[in-house]
């Protein structure tokens, strides 16, 4: 991949480009200036959002970017108890990290807790397959509990949790009682 730059003259202002080429030397992108600067503001963003060292101490913060629509676990607006989700949530944002982990049900089992691959079911399995995960985000899959059964599964990242799935039944990680 070889990079290249160039500038010209549109509507009285000065355009930078940036070109890329592959190793057959064909052009792939033109990237301008603005857009290298749009996507770096971005970059920049999102690494302000993670903490340095440990996000224990600190309020989560709510993201659904990654949100999926499809198959059994869709994080949609007709699958999704909503008022349920929005009052949990709001409950939870008030809490620091450390204290979400820390709590506890059923005979002080965890009840927020990070998610083993090998116990998350075929349909889950699927899902994380169709969406390309990298191994950084299997392990950091986390589960938020609502209650009993309903679970948010998410990936967990510093202080940002990005709410992927509405489990309503504890069948995306199912346990044996």
């Amino acid at each position: 991949m070889s990079y290249s730059s160039s500038k010209k003259k549109q509507n009285g202002k000065t355009i930078s480009q940036l070109h890329c080429q592959d190793q057959k030397n064909e052009p792939q992108q033109k990237l301008t200036r603005e857009k290298i600067n749009e996507t770096l503001d971005l970059q920049t963003r999102r690494l302000n959002l993670k903490s340095v060292g440990s996000s224990d101490n600190l309020t989560p913060l709510w993201s659904f970017d990654r949100a999926d629509n499809d198959g059994k676990f869709s994080f949609a607006p007709k699958t999704v108890d909503c008022n349920l989700v929005i009052a949990t949530l709001l409950s939870y944002s008030k809490m620091k990290w450390s204290t979400i982990k820390r709590a506890t049900h059923d005979n002080g089992k965890s009840k927020h807790h990070y998610l083993a691959y090998k116990g998350i079911s075929p349909d889950g399995k699927e899902r994380i397959k169709k969406l390309h995960f990298v191994q950084d985000d299997i392990d950091a899959i986390f589960s938020l509990a609502f209650d009993n059964l309903t679970r948010l599964i998410g990936v967990k990242e510093d202080r940002v949790f990005h709410i992927i799935w509405y489990d309503k039944d504890h069948s995306f990680y199912p346990v044996k009682k």
